[in-house]
């Protein structure tokens, strides 16, 4: 599989990655890092305080799943996301829409979440819709945010998944060259001003802040060691394996057979204070009356690509699991007679 399967890990919430193919070492560098911005004063009403979602002014890391690093929708699905740790309404849905922000659920993660292609690929298919021909597959983000001063932090990820490695990097420094990095589009200090409230948002259309109140919004290429600022955030790090082949969906597939999990944790000064876990989408049956003879299972849930085996036995317990003579998916169903007799159903990854 060496030959099928190459993959790249990126950690983490400093926007540093780390990528190798197999059996190759690690080298370091930057993927995720915005560009400076200047922040726009604005002369209209400040948004709403303390928007529903809102992660700025709090310690905290979200894990989110947006198109891969060569997606041409890249660019725009950052300034979602931007906007979309502020509270602020962002594009969800990613079926037909590359650069939406897209926050997987505590038991809902698919295989293809973290997996980038250099082939177009979309939610783990070929071809998936008109509207996503073009695209590269998927990669996970942390994003994180916390008070000053931001070198205090350091963010560590971690998962089941052997395609995975996992790392711990400080958030205010380039591991690549050792250096602090400075504030941008996607990293963002900002002091609160004298009242105390955040009222600021930015804005995903122009890419830029819109300021409001007495806050002062430091994107531009600032040293945050250099600034007086009250908290920060930042898009964040991406985690990703790479395949160069429709083949290699099995080896990613293949691992969630087992069920699987990505941690991100947020330390300051040694202790976490805010962790994240998403673990994998698992399935059930759902059962309805198709006609007096007939009942309808139907898969709901679990793995869109993982192929599942029904199972039926005649009591809840003590009697042994009977294989069905098939096997089915994600949103699939199969009839069952009635035959009056009770019957139990349930799925195992086949």
């Amino acid at each position: 599989m060496k030959n099928k399967l190459r993959y790249l890990t990126a950690l983490l919430v400093a926007g540093i990655s780390y990528n190798s193919t197999a059996g190759a070492g690690i080298a370091l560098r930057t993927l995720d890092e915005g560009v400076p911005t200047k922040p726009v004063r604005s002369s209209l009403p400040p948004p709403a305080r303390l928007l529903p979602g809102n992660i700025l002014g709090t310690e905290k890391v979200v894990i989110a799943s947006l198109c891969a690093l060569t997606s041409s929708n890249v660019v725009q699905s950052r300034a979602y996301g931007m906007a979309g740790m502020l509270g602020q309404q962002v594009p969800s849905v990613r079926e037909n829409n590359p650069a939406a922000w897209y926050l997987p659920e505590t038991n809902s993660l698919q295989s293809f979440d973290y997996t980038s292609t250099s082939f177009h690929s979309w939610m783990g298919a070929v071809n998936f819709s008109s509207a996503t021909l073009g695209e590269f597959g998927h990669r996970i983000v942390v994003h994180a945010a916390g008070f000053f001063p931001v070198n205090a932090y350091s963010t560590r990820v971690s998962s089941s998944d052997t395609n995975l490695g996992s790392g711990t990097f400080n958030v205010a420094t380039n591991t690549t060259d050792g250096q602090e990095l400075t504030c941008s589009s996607t990293f963002a200090c900002v002091n609160f001003g004298p009242d105390g409230h955040f009222d600021s948002v930015f804005n995903p259309l122009t890419r830029v802040w819109d300021v409001h109140g007495d806050d002062i919004v430091y994107s531009n290429g600032e040293r945050p060691s250099q600034i007086a600022y009250t908290a920060w955030f930042r898009f964040g790090g991406t985690v990703v394996v790479t395949i160069t082949e429709p083949e290699g969906f099995a080896a990613t597939i293949n691992q969630f057979i087992a069920g699987h999990s990505l941690t991100a944790e947020l330390i300051r000064n040694g202790e976490p204070v805010d962790t994240q876990t998403v673990t994998d989408a698992r399935p059930s049956l759902t059962i309805s009356v198709e006609n007096p003879s007939q009942v309808r299972c139907t898969v709901a849930g679990g793995q869109v690509r993982v192929p599942y085996r029904p199972q039926s036995r005649p009591d809840v317990a003590g009697s042994v699991w009977t294989d069905m003579p098939f096997i089915v998916s994600f949103a699939e169903s199969f009839l069952v007679s009635m035959d009056g007799a009770m019957q139990f159903y349930r799925l195992r990854t086949n």
